[in-house]
């Protein structure tokens, strides 16, 4: 069974987190298992920062007590977040400007539009050819200052190989408790009570630069 808390922030109020996570005893670490340093976080609402430092913006909270599993089969080890004792920890992302449309690229791998290609480095080859000239069509789920929402979430249970239910321990319940009530009482909810938002993201929606959205559906806060 998953559990999750939405949430809007800036970075400003990612600090206030990420403080509160270590104040629980707690720590944030990166797809592979490794523990981060809160210097490493102080940019961590920036996309660009994240991939170039991380490979990712989704990160974990766990304790040094919890277990985490890896995934088997991954060229690069990575966490099993289901199996694991973890919590995942998404920040909020800009929704896209555009998007590409390779359906002019003129190669032998077109099919009905799309570029298909099994060799990987034929692929690679392929796409820094397009990026050289690429071809923009509008997003339709484009919002001008809209960002998606970013999430703590994780599951108390899963499945193993043998179809054996697990439980996970309390100790991760009683973690992501203590999280989702300090954002209950500190950040504001969303008028259709989706997701809450940070102090420092409600002064940006208020300029007009910080539009929370969920797809096409922009959110409304009083």
């Amino acid at each position: 069974m998953g559990r999750q808390i939405c949430f809007y922030v800036t970075q400003k109020d990612a600090d206030t987190l990420i403080e509160q996570i270590y104040l629980q005893g707690a720590m944030v670490v990166d797809f592979a298992g490794r523990p981060l340093q809160k210097e490493e976080l102080q940019s961590i609402t920036d996309n660009d920062y994240c991939q170039k430092h991380f490979e990712s913006n989704k990160f974990f909270v766990m304790k040094p007590s919890l277990s985490l599993y890896y995934h088997s089969n991954a060229v690069k080890e990575s966490i099993d977040e289901m199996k694991a004792e973890v919590i995942e920890f998404s920040l909020c992302r800009l929704s896209p400007a555009k998007i590409i449309d390779t359906s002019s690229v003129d190669n032998n791998f077109r099919k009905n539009g799309f570029v298909v290609i099994n060799d990987s480095d034929e692929y690679n080859k392929q796409m820094n050819e397009l990026m050289k000239n690429p071809v923009y069509i509008d997003n339709p789920n484009y919002v001008e200052h809209g960002f998606e929402h970013g999430r703590f979430w994780y599951t108390s249970e899963f499945f193993d190989d043998e179809g054996r239910k697990i439980k996970k321990s309390k100790e991760i319940d009683t973690l992501f408790n203590s999280l989702s009530k300090f954002i209950k009482n500190n950040f504001m909810l969303s008028k259709d009570r989706f997701a809450y938002i940070g102090a420092g993201a409600y002064e940006k929606y208020q300029e007009g630069v910080f539009i929370p959205c969920s797809g096409r559906n922009k959110i409304v806060v009083e």
